[in-house]
């Protein structure tokens, strides 16, 4: 029997829509329901009610999303990155992020916030059937959160995370000692430090064998490359989605290129 919490990685059916309206109803987002504005309430109770789909022009999903990812005879041959969108499947310019990973010779699947527990199955199948690769999670805000429980779930079979991948994440939790190295880029926002869900936080990790990098977006982009961009639009800035690009080129052992 399938949990009622394992939704589709693709659109916004009636089994999520479900679960998301049992989960506001029982209370479990009302801490987080009172943090948020306007804006972002009427986005979480359209998503809740259906009236929103996950996956669409709104949402940046130019590109098409795999709905398993790929078979393992392609995975033998290119390498591949689990990437979790935020909240609602809220994260702009993902069709853009996955053709430049595709450019590099990288496929990627789109998962919800809510899809840990299933993509790390299918990672755990794939070990099973003799497939090695490494395995690259990447997150954006709430997404972020989902890589590491994925990492979490993982490690309880005794599979280490070769990287994570993060942008902005919206959780305080350590990171696992089963993830090998931990990218975390954010942009601080002074104005959003009351808000969990509206900021990136420099995350902490259990081990030290961990290797972590933590970048600081408003110290490190360029003259004006971030002005204007803010949480919500961060993620679809081109010179952060090629800073991406080149931690996901780093995890794979590619050869890094000059852009």
């Amino acid at each position: 029997m399938k949990s009622s919490f394992l939704p589709s990685p693709v659109g916004i059916g009636s089994h999520l829509r479900t679960d998301a309206v049992r989960r506001i109803r029982f209370g479990q987002f009302f801490p987080q329901i009172r943090n948020l504005g306007w804006f972002h309430r009427t986005l979480l109770i359209l998503v809740a009610m259906g009236g929103l789909p996950i996956a669409g022009p709104m949402c940046g999903l130019n590109a098409t999303i795999a709905d398993d990812g790929p078979t393992l005879a392609a995975r033998q041959f290119q390498p591949h990155v689990e990437i979790f969108r935020g909240l609602g499947g809220y994260m702009p310019g993902t069709g853009c992020l996955q053709g430049r990973l595709a450019a590099r010779g990288i496929t990627s699947t789109m998962w919800s916030d809510l899809s840990a527990h299933r993509v790390a199955s299918r990672i755990v199948e794939r070990r099973a059937q003799g497939d090695h690769g490494a395995i690259v999670l990447m997150g954006y805000a709430t997404g972020g959160g989902a890589a590491r429980r994925t990492a979490i779930y993982l490690a309880k079979h005794g599979i280490c995370v070769d990287a994570i991948i993060l942008l902005e994440p919206s959780f305080f939790e350590p990171v696992p000692s089963n993830v090998r190295t931990c990218f975390v880029a954010y942009k601080p926002e002074p104005l959003q430090m009351w808000n969990s869900l509206m900021r990136g936080n420099p995350v902490r990790v259990e081990s030290q064998d961990t290797v972590v990098q933590r970048v600081n977006l408003k110290q490190c982009a360029p003259p004006g490359v971030l002005r204007g961009e803010n949480h919500l639009t961060i993620a679809s800035n081109p010179w952060v989605q090629s800073l991406l690009v080149e931690q996901a080129e780093m995890a794979f052992g590619l050869e890094r290129v000059e852009r």
